[in-house]
């Protein structure tokens, strides 16, 4: 059962952020099952950025220009807005998981 809530907690940090994101950019294609695909095809390139390149920094610039062009490819819209949607939905994603972590925090300390 706790693997299913780990899951659960997993996309919603991930996909639903790139999700409100793509709609909020007025991308052609802003459903679930899209921002489902759109995450995963980046997070292998940037596995594969992480992976084969020869510093961190240069890991970070293919990931963010590569991630920009696939969510603008399969999200259907430009690259600009791809390049937002990515930066959208990271601070969306950071704002959730530090108010899922202030709530664990609280409940924790209560125990």
């Amino acid at each position: 059962m706790e693997i299913l809530v780990v899951i659960a907690v997993a996309i919603v940090v991930t996909v639903l952020p790139v999700k409100f994101a793509a709609s909020l950019m007025g991308a052609g294609r802003s459903g679930f099952g899209w921002s489902l695909v759109a995450v995963v095809v980046q997070g292998v390139v940037s596995g594969l950025a992480r992976g084969l390149a020869s510093s961190p920094l240069v890991a970070l610039i293919v990931a963010v220009v590569v991630g920009s062009a696939i969510y603008a490819f399969i999200l259907d819209t430009t690259f600009l807005k791809g390049f937002l949607i990515g930066v959208i939905a990271t601070l969306i994603a950071v704002v959730v998981v530090l108010v899922l972590a202030s709530l664990f925090a609280v409940s924790g300390g209560a125990i």
